[in-house]
């Protein structure tokens, strides 16, 4: 009986704690999540935003002084920029990729 609860307690703490984890709160959140629902949850973003985007894919593109940048792209061929924030109080940010590389920035190129 011992090892059946510290098999159940060391796979509680395993799902409980995400493979991956950085200081942003918000992110960690997200990456606990199956791929349905971050997706859900960054087009719930997009539409806080203005945007109406179905995310059919995304892309985590990498941190950047603690904030998370994720590239969420659309069924209708939209994509948007979406930072989470290193700051658990701060404002998500999306950025429409039209608008980005109309001024010169590639969502979609390769982040060292």
């Amino acid at each position: 009986m011992t090892k059946t609860l510290l098999a159940t307690a060391a796979m509680a703490l395993a799902l409980a704690v995400p493979a991956y984890a950085s200081d942003n709160v918000q992110h960690d959140l997200l990456m606990r999540k199956s791929p349905a629902e971050q997706n859900a949850i960054l087009a719930i973003a997009a539409a806080s935003a203005g945007y109406a985007c179905k995310v059919r894919r995304h892309t985590f593109k990498g941190l950047y002084k603690g904030d998370a940048y994720h590239l969420a792209e659309c069924t209708n061929g939209s994509a948007y920029l979406i930072t989470l924030p290193a700051d658990p109080n701060g404002e998500v940010i999306v950025l429409d990729c039209e608008i980005a590389a109309a001024v010169g920035a590639d969502c979609f190129a390769v982040w060292d």
